[in-house]
């Protein structure tokens, strides 16, 4: 009656009377593990069943249910040590065979699950649990038609079995059939739709076929799932950069690190991310991460370099481009980066000469000469028409390519900017200085350089998203 009313804590209680008459009565003891077990309580009902196990160590369905309740806890290794104590003693026990073997698979051990799946199969040739985990072992092998010929066997049965079905719609997807694989795992989800892997599958099969909203919302699914599952979380931030989703697609690398610290190729992944959302300094410290763990890929130290290049430092670049060049003389992007970086010391020169010949000016309020920058400023004669030249003329700037918090600071100097001017054509260095005082020469330039963009851009008449933005 009470196992009928699923009332799991009365068949505890009449359990605890039992054993209270009979301390040795092993069913009684076994009982209540199963009604610990169906209740949630994971750790209690183990400790019932090992109570069981030390009245009769020859229970087999003790060391059986021990196992379960340890391989549903996760606790893997221990769990098979128990089905492998229930198999010495009944080595045709379907349940310890099927569940061992989904053990050693989970712990990342397919060829050993095989066995003990194929042991099953001697006994049952067409099981379909023993046939679905053999399927899953050669899929992780990537024997991709051995696994599809065990699916095939149940789901002549049960046409709706979601393993089966799951392992045919990887196949179809590694055989570039994403339509197909699509369908499959939909088909699969309507069966068991709490099962993170379907979930994931969907989304590869999404991403294969460039539908990447939909492949978000299956990811999302899939993680909501499996909250530690890194592939998934991998996959998700793959799709969020398909959809230059940057910041969502740095979180996700982010969430998938935490169960995969040591891979060098998230850190990447992840730094790269936040390179196009232009957050460096973090972006930076991925590849850091990154080369503590291989310290010998290229690769990596110029994508390191190319960011300092964006840090504007330009010592440290140089430093990562050579140590990448080192790794491969022929690799052109340390060459090139090299060069960049090398320039880029030299621009950081002449600007901080034009500095110098900038608080000269603002110290003596007025326009400093060639020999005035040369005598009273320190630029040295060799740099003097590289530092004048720097001082009259804008930074390149493209306003459509600055960012939104940039850009609001620009529009709102250049807006003083332009009541000094007719035509923003007439714009010069010290506009632009009268109106953003304190402001560095860098900074003024680029300033300069964003008026005059402005300016030359060609504008459509008619109203756009575009017009919006450069004439707010």
């Amino acid at each position: 009656m009470l196992a009928a009313l699923q009332d799991h804590a009365g068949i505890a209680d009449v359990c605890d009377r039992l054993i209270e008459i009979d301390a040795h009565d092993v069913e009684a003891h076994r009982e209540k593990a199963f009604a610990l077990q169906s209740s949630g309580d994971l750790d209690a009902a183990i400790e019932a069943f090992d109570t069981a196990i030390h009245v009769d160590p020859m229970d087999r369905q003790s060391w059986t249910a021990k196992g379960t309740g340890l391989y549903h806890a996760k606790r893997l290794a221990e769990a098979i040590d128990c089905f492998d104590h229930a198999l010495s003693l009944s080595p045709g026990d379907r349940v310890a065979l099927a569940t061992k073997g989904r053990a050693l698979y989970e712990l990342g051990k397919p060829a050993q699950a095989i066995r003990v799946f194929d042991d099953g199969l001697l006994l049952e040739g067409g099981n379909a649990e023993f046939l679905d985990g053999k399927a899953l072992c050669l899929l992780s092998l990537e024997k991709g038609n051995e696994a599809l010929q065990c699916a095939e066997v149940v789901l002549e049965t049960s046409p709706k079995d979601p393993i089966a079905l799951r392992v045919k719609a990887s196949v179809a997807l590694t055989n570039n059939r994403p339509a197909d694989a699509l369908a499959l795992a939909e088909a699969a989800l309507a069966v068991d739709p709490r099962e993170e892997t379907l979930w994931a599958l969907k989304g590869a099969a999404l991403q294969a076929l460039e539908r990447d909203a939909e492949a978000v919302e299956a990811l999302t699914r899939a993680v909501s799932l499996d909250p530690k599952d890194a592939q998934s979380w991998r996959a998700k931030g793959l799709a969020h950069v398909r959809r230059n989703e940057f910041s969502e697609a740095a979180d996700a690398y982010d969430r998938a690190l935490q169960g995969r610290p040591k891979d060098k190729d998230l850190w990447t992944l992840r730094a790269f991310a936040l390179e196009r959302a232009s957050q460096w300094e973090p972006a930076l410290a991925c590849y850091d991460k990154a080369i503590a763990i291989d310290p010998v890929d290229k690769t990596v130290w110029g994508a390191k370099g190319l960011v300092l290049l964006n840090l504007r430092r330009f010592d440290e670049a140089l430093r990562a481009f050579d140590y990448s060049a080192k790794l491969d003389a022929n690799y052109e992007i340390a060459a090139q980066g090299k060069r960049d970086a090398l320039a880029g010391q030299h621009r950081r020169l002449i600007a901080d000469h034009a500095r110098r010949v900038v608080d000269w000016e603002r110290a003596n309020g007025r326009t400093a000469s060639r020999e005035e920058a040369f005598r009273q400023a320190g630029v040295p004669f060799a740099l003097l028409d590289e530092v004048m030249g720097y001082l009259s003329e804008p930074s390149k700037v493209s306003p459509s390519e600055l960012p939104a918090e940039k850009l609001h600071r620009f529009e709102a100097i250049s807006s003083v900017v332009l009541k000094l001017v007719d035509r923003a054509e007439d714009v010069d260095r010290f506009h632009v200085e009268l109106s953003a005082p304190g402001a560095d020469v860098d900074e003024v330039r680029e300033l300069w350089g964003y008026i005059q963009g402005v300016a030359e851009s060609d504008v459509d008449p008619e109203p756009s998203a575009q017009l919006d933005a450069l004439l707010r």
